[in-house]
């Protein structure tokens, strides 16, 4: 008996072979849903998928009430994936979610998720266990105006133990009154024993991050970047009647930043309701908020950094850019939550503090045929490494003096690295002048070799055909860029 037991353990445990199956805008629901096949509907290929199976979404915008009622395994997981990050984006048909999830053991990843009717409730639902809601960017979540119910843009339901992570959620419950809206939040967990970190939420009319009715004890709030919400950072509470404790909670590494409302109920991380004595509230950063926190009591702020986080480009709207600054106070600040992490200690915030390496002026080689008339020339270049940063302008420029910049006369001839052709106009005749590729970036500009020529004493030009980078300049008298 013992033999047995131990081979159907053994059994249970063995990975099934997973199929990768796909889906594209341009497939059919007859294909097979191979990668040369692929299905139309992300709702079809759902249905079809097992435990273990994968499924990638090709690049597109899909308009379905999307449901995934199937469940994988602890061993073999569902997977339901954009192919590239953000290129497949989901927008609701006529249901008030836009992607409902209820099976266990499914992951969710990498897909843009926004409004699509006029009605919305929520982005992604799931009402399953151990949910995977991974790197997904969920926007534009805007709730019903009739003020009986709020907005979210992630929601656990029902289940548990689910992960939601690398997430990107904004600008969720704004189309109604601020008052109404403070029933709106990013993330909404309603289940207990849940882990929400690496997480980048801002412009919540509501809640950042929210635990509210019950069981939602044991959930793990760590290293999430939360910004311009109007109510709350982040709240731990329970209610709505059973009368179980919100406790065994811990928020951990956060960033809360502009969390704008200064009601004496409401700070940037706060309790409400039902609290139990054991919640922790550890080494987070809190800076430019109405009010830090709502305790009541409820536990105790330990090892909190007051000051600005020192942002690389804080924009309250979204468009800046959230890393770490460094010296920002948030580097090494954090606590050990069993994250990766560089340097004596983790970083408070949704990320990593990285050390940016700065840009150097571009490098660009003139092209060494340089075809000369009498009163034009025409040269170019190539810009062959950006020097770690955006070419924003290159060409030539010229002058009667060795080494001319962009000071003197110049071409623009577009941006980016790789070859162009510039037009030198208007010339003097019989001149001779001095030519330099150029290239600009954030750090500078960069030259190219100086190049001296002389232009003609008249108008006739005759000779062969002058080639630049394949292309025809100069024929039998002619100027030609072809």
């Amino acid at each position: 008996m013992k033999k047995l037991l131990i081979i159907l353990i053994w059994l249970i445990g063995i990975s099934v072979n997973a199929t990768t199956y796909y889906v594209s805008t341009t497939g059919d629901n007859g294909n097979n849903g191979s990668t040369g096949s692929p299905w139309r509907t992300v709702n079809y290929g759902i249905q079809q998928l097992s435990a273990g199976d994968i499924l990638l979404v090709r690049d597109g915008i899909y308009t379905e009430n999307f449901e995934c009622t199937r469940s994988g395994t602890a061993v073999n997981r569902i997977t339901i994936k954009s192919e590239n990050k953000w290129g497949a984006v989901l927008k609701n048909a006529s249901y008030v979610y836009v992607f409902v999830n209820t099976g266990d053991y499914v992951t969710i990843q990498d897909f843009e998720v926004t409004k699509g009717a006029a009605q919305i409730w929520v982005g992604i639902y799931t009402e399953g266990s151990y949910t995977t809601i991974d790197g997904n960017k969920v926007h534009e979540i805007s709730a019903l105006n009739s003020g009986s119910h709020g907005a979210a843009g992630i929601n656990t339901h029902t289940g548990s133990h689910s992960i939601i992570r690398n997430n990107y959620v904004y600008d969720v419950g704004w189309e109604a009154a601020p008052d109404f809206l403070r029933g709106s939040q990013g993330i909404y967990v309603t289940t207990p024993y849940n882990e929400i970190y690496n997480n980048l939420v801002w412009n919540i009319s509501g809640t950042g991050i929210c635990t509210y009715h019950e069981p939602v004890d044991h959930n793990y709030i760590f290293n999430n970047t939360i910004f311009n919400c109007y109510t709350q950072g982040i709240l731990i509470a329970a209610g709505e009647g059973t009368g179980l404790a919100v406790d065994y909670c811990e928020v951990r590494n956060n960033i809360l930043y502009d969390i704008t409302y200064s009601d004496s109920h409401y700070g940037a991380i706060g309790v409400w309701g039902v609290v139990g004595s054991h919640n922790i509230f550890t080494n987070n950063l809190l800076y430019n908020n109405g009010r830090d926190y709502t305790l009541y009591g409820y536990g105790t702020p330990v090892d909190d950094v007051l000051a600005n986080p020192l942002f690389r480009d804080y924009q309250d709207d979204g468009t800046g850019d959230y890393a770490l600054q460094s010296g920002s106070p948030a580097i090494d600040a954090g606590i050990d939550v069993g994250l990766a992490y560089e340097g004596s200690a983790p970083d408070i915030g949704y990320i990593e503090y990285e050390a940016q390496v700065p840009a150097v002026d571009p490098v660009v080689i003139i092209t060494t045929s340089v075809f000369v008339g009498t009163t034009t020339a025409t040269s170019g270049g190539n810009v062959t490494d950006d020097g770690g940063g955006t070419v924003t302008a290159r060409g030539v420029c010229w002058s009667t003096s060795a080494n001319p910049t962009t000071a003197d006369s110049k071409t623009t001839d577009g941006s980016g690295a790789g070859a162009f052709v510039s037009l030198m106009n208007p010339l003097l005749p019989a001149t001779t002048y001095h030519v330099r590729a150029y290239a600009t970036n954030e750090a500078g500009t960069g030259y190219g070799a100086d190049i001296e020529f002389t232009t003609t004493s008249d108008t006739g030009l005759s000779g062969d055909p002058v080639m630049l980078n394949g292309k025809i300049l100069f024929k039998d008298g002619k100027i030609i860029i072809k």
